[in-house]
C-alpha cells in the first residue's frame, strides 16, 4: 500500500470497494486529527475486541478536523484496514509537545524555538544555555527538566501517542535535573553521553557531564545505567549516584552530597507544572 508516483493516487489492494478506496484517500490527504485520550482509549479497545462497528462510530466520534465530510465517508465502513490505518496515522505522531517551563537569562539561551518565553514549543535541536543561564523544559503530564547554567543537550521530537514512543536526550556538556511528577513514563527515555546511557524509568534523577565522565543521581523511582563498554545495565538505588568515568576506572555507586540531595529534593517537590501560559 503506498502512493503511486506517477499521477499522485493512493494504492489500495484490489478487495477494497470503491467506498473504502475514497476513505482512505480522504484519510491521507486530510489533516491530522485531535482526538482525547480517553476517546482514543475507547476506540482502540473496541477495535481490539473485534467490535469494528463500535470503534468506527467511536474513531468518527472522536476525530474533530476540518474536513467533516470524513466521518460520512469513515463511518459507514466498518472496515478493520480503515480503522487500524486511522490508528497508526495519528498514534504515531505526538500527544504533547516540549514546552518551556521555566526561564533565567534568556539572554543566554540557545534553542529553536519561534518565541523565548514561558510556554512556547520547542523544535526538536540544539538547546544551550550560557553560564548564568538556566531553562525549564516540560512535556505535558510526563516529564519536565532543568537544563543548569553551562549545559548543552540535543532534544529529540516528541514520543508518539502509542508508537514511535522510544527518545533519546543526548547531554554533551552539564547538567540536567529531572521528575516524572511521581509517576512512570508512558513511554520509553534515555539520557544519553558520551560515557553512557541512563534510562529513566521515572521519578526524579539528575545527569551530569564533566571532564571526568558522566554520573548519574536518583532521588526516587528508577534508573538504568548502561556504561558505553558494558552489556549490561545497573539498576540504580534511592538517593544514590552511579559514576562512569573516561578514563578506564571501573563505574562506582555512592550516596548522593548534600547540593545533590538539595537539588533533587527541591525538583522532586516542584513536580509538573499544572499549567503553561500560552505564548504571544
Amino acid at each position: 500500500m503506498g502512493f503511486n508516483g506517477d499521477n499522485g493516487s493512493f494504492g489500495v489492494p484490489e478487495s477494497f470497494t470503491p467506498a473504502e478506496q475514497a476513505a482512505l484517500k480522504a484519510l491521507m490527504a486530510a489533516p491530522m486529527p485531535v482526538a482525547s485520550p480517553q476517546a482514543r482509549h475507547r476506540a482502540h479497545l473496541a477495535f481490539t475486541r473485534g467490535d469494528e462497528e463500535g470503534a468506527a462510530r467511536l474513531a468518527s466520534e472522536a476525530i474533530k478536523s476540518p474536513r467533516r465530510f470524513l466521518l460520512a465517508v469513515f463511518a459507514p465502513f466498518a472496515s478493520a484496514a480503515v480503522i487500524l490505518i486511522a490508528i497508526l496515522i495519528y498514534g504515531v505522531q505526538p500527544e504533547y509537545q516540549w514546552r518551556i517551563a521555566t526561564l533565567s537569562n534568556p539572554a543566554g539561551i540557545e534553542l529553536n524555538v519561534e518565541t523565548l518565553e514561558v510556554g512556547a514549543k520547542i523544535e526538536s535541536g540544539l538547546v544551550a544555555n550560557a553560564v548564568g543561564s538556566e531553562i525549564g523544559i516540560q512535556l505535558g503530564d510526563q516529564l519536565r527538566f532543568n537544563l543548569m547554567p553551562g549545559s548543552k543537550i540535543t532534544l529529540p521530537k516528541p514520543p508518539g501517542r502509542w508508537f514511535n514512543k522510544k527518545r533519546v536526550i543526548q547531554l554533551a556538556e552539564g547538567e540536567i535535573y529531572g521528575t516524572t511528577g511521581g509517576n512512570p513514563l508512558a513511554f520509553n527515555l534515555s539520557v544519553k553521553t558520551e560515557e553512557a546511557t541512563a534510562r529513566i524509568l521515572g521519578t526524579t534523577f539528575a545527569v551530569f557531564r564533566f571532564d571526568f565522565g558522566t554520573c548519574v543521581c536518583l532521588w526516587t523511582g528508577g534508573v538504568e545505567v548502561t556504561p558505553v563498554d558494558a552489556d549490561e545495565a545497573t539498576r540504580m538505588l534511592e538517593e544514590m549516584k552511579f559514576i562512569v568515568y573516561n578514563d578506564g576506572r571501573d563505574p562506582v555507586m555512592l550516596p548522593i552530597d548534600d547540593m545533590e540531595r538539595m537539588k533533587l529534593s527541591m525538583t522532586h517537590d516542584a513536580g509538573l507544572l499544572p499549567e503553561l501560559p500560552n505564548p504571544r
